[in-house]
């Protein structure tokens, strides 16, 4: 069985069954559920991050009216900046000017048609900075602004390769088009089949886990939030063999289900089909010892239901062979519980806790804790038959703090949340949502209002909206043409080229109108000295280039000068050995003449 396969098994399993394995587990006091009722109970608790009394169907059914109704919306966005603690100067100028940033934005959208009309202003202490507008047509993206000119710049979703070649991009990894994804059709579960995957696999966890393998503690002492709680503790002890029977039942009940098979089928095709594991590497270890297969690859290929079920067979014939090989291993689950509602919860291996959260209401919110382990080396060692071992200590460290509160009356809705990260046991950065909405999408007039918000290295910004929409088929929407726009695609790399320098110069005096440099969002000082550095590179590579010429030129004449000089050397020998061979001739020419005389 190729790898791909199986990991596309697993990891659409946990997907799928894990997020509504403990959904159908009921909820009564303690008094009357055993150790294994208990334990499920408190994690589904755990698990549950909603009180708002929102349904998976329902949200399906405000995606879809989403994706389908026609809407207007005018929406208002604005940042609120409570501290930045820097003193780079380019930092506070980026910081007052956003402080007196708003954008506006005016939408008419038909989504069942692809069609839309975005009006977006600019504005910076109340004075307009210009206005953008976006028009969808089918498949044609187009912008006007006053920095564009008349015309619409518009791009064609076709022939991408081509244009970011022009555009001088390395459209290797480009795609001719992009596909837009079907979100609702993606996500899409029909409710019948919602709950036939609920029935079927709520209790295959508990009805195949031995009984004996739950327990019950009850007193407790655990520190939480700082304070000392009186906790009742339900452990789940899980070995080896545990594990492989729990998955092997899982398997042979997928085996058969041919209602989840074909869930998982279409979806993860149409994920494979949309791009959307292109690059996504998977690891999938399924077993408790520490000789466990380990498969990683890259989710590519699609699968059939017959294909499907014959790599779950295979799955299963491993896991039943691996059973045979089971080990000693253990893990152990173990859930703290006060007050009715969980406090703490503990995962264990070779009884040292290597993950932890805990769960406490503060200032009328929901919390969780997060911990891991953190190693630390000593400077003492110990010794191996072959090696000189330092010495660990691992203790729990905080990783990240959820704080979240949800609230449903009617069709209005709050949604608070945040994310606390912490690095060394400090914070190291901070993000969320503080929503409200009212009204319900599809229908009449909704209105959304809040902040997204992010704190990191002393810098504190919220994003804040307004927004307020109204779904109505009175919806006017423009469409591009030959006539009003100047479509990418179509252009030449010169035309492309000239049309962005004039942007460019454009956007120059527009900064200028309000005391602004474009130095502010591409601070050219940077280019400059970058391009300062060039130069100064290139004039010393020349310098050095003219000392190589020089010194080879002095080489060259050196030796043409030596070349010379022997030359003329050998010329006057020549002319020596000549004379005195004339000479001679001369003495014995003037002999012969005087004995014949």
């Amino acid at each position: 069985m190729k790898k791909t396969k199986k990991i596309a098994i697993i990891f659409a399993l946990i997907l799928l069954i894990g997020s509504v394995a403990f959904a159908g587990v009921y909820f009564f006091t303690d008094v009357f559920k055993t150790p294994q009722q208990a334990f499920y109970s408190y994690v589904s608790k755990a698990t549950s991050f909603s009180n708002s009394g929102s349904s998976y169907q329902e949200m399906l059914e405000e995606l879809k009216a989403a994706q389908e109704k026609s809407y207007k919306t005018e929406t208002a966005l604005g940042v609120e900046i409570s501290s930045l603690n820097t003193s780079d100067k380019e930092a506070q100028q980026m910081a007052n000017m956003l402080k007196n940033f708003k954008v506006n934005i005016s939408q008419n959208v038909k989504p069942s048609e692809k069609k839309s009309t975005s009006n977006v202003s600019l504005n910076f202490g109340g004075f307009s900075a210009g206005n953008l507008k976006l028009v969808r047509d089918g498949e044609t993206f187009g912008v006007q602004s006053e920095l564009l000119g008349d015309k619409f710049l518009a791009v064609e979703n076709k022939n991408l390769k081509q244009l970011v070649a022009k555009l001088g991009g390395n459209a290797q990894n480009v795609p001719n088009k992009i596909e837009s994804i079907d979100l609702y059709d993606l996500l899409y579960i029909s409710k019948e089949d919602e709950e036939h995957i609920e029935k079927t696999y709520t209790d295959i966890f508990k009805n195949n886990i031995p009984e004996e393998n739950y327990s019950k503690q009850e007193n407790v002492t655990k520190n939480i939030n700082g304070q000392d709680v009186n906790t009742t503790a339900y452990k789940l002890t899980l070995g080896e063999k545990d594990f492989i029977n729990v998955m092997t039942k899982v398997l042979e009940t997928v085996e058969e289900d041919d209602t989840l098979l074909n869930i998982i089928t279409e979806k993860f095709n149409k994920m494979i089909d949309e791009g959307m594991l292109d690059n996504l590497d998977v690891s999938a270890r399924y077993s408790l010892s520490s000789t466990s297969k380990y498969k990683k690859t890259s989710i590519k290929q699609k699968i059939s239901k017959d294909t499907l079920k014959q790599s779950l067979r295979k799955l299963i014939n491993e896991f039943k062979a691996e059973g045979d090989y089971a080990g000693s291993a253990k893990a152990e689950i173990i859930v703290y519980a006060a007050n009715n509602d969980i406090a703490r919860m503990e995962i264990k291996t070779n009884d040292e806790v290597v993950l932890a959260a805990d769960f406490y209401n503060k200032d009328n919110k929901k919390h969780i804790v997060l911990y891991g382990v953190e190693k630390s080396y000593s400077s003492k060692y110990y010794y191996t038959d072959y090696y000189r071992m330092p010495e660990t200590k691992s203790e729990l460290v905080k990783l990240m703090e959820i704080e979240y509160k949800t609230a449903k009356i009617g069709n209005d809705k709050t949604v608070y949340a945040s994310f606390t990260m912490f690095e060394d046991d400090k914070e190291a950065g901070k993000f969320g949502i503080d929503l409200t909405s009212k009204g319900q999408v599809g229908q009449g007039k909704c209105e959304t209002s809040g902040k997204i918000f992010f704190e990191i290295e002393g810098a504190s910004i919220a994003l804040i909206i307004d927004s307020k929409t109204e779904f109505t088929d009175d919806v006017n929407v423009e469409s591009l043409n030959s006539y009003n726009s100047n479509v990418l695609n179509n252009m030449s790399e010169k035309e492309i080229e000239r049309y962005f320098e004039g942007v460019a110069e454009n956007i120059e005096n527009t900064f200028s109108m309000f005391g602004l440099n474009s130095n502010t969002i591409i601070p050219k000082n940077r280019v400059v000295k970058n391009q300062e550095k060039v130069e100064t590179n290139i004039e010393n590579q020349q310098k050095q280039l003219e000392e190589i010429i020089k010194e080879n030129q002095q080489s060259i004449e050196e030796e043409v000068n030596e070349s010379k000089e022997e030359l003329e050397n050998k010329q006057k020998e020549e002319k020596e050995r000549l004379e005195k061979q004339i000479e001679e001739l001369n003495k014995a020419l003037k002999q012969f003449e005087e004995s014949n005389s």
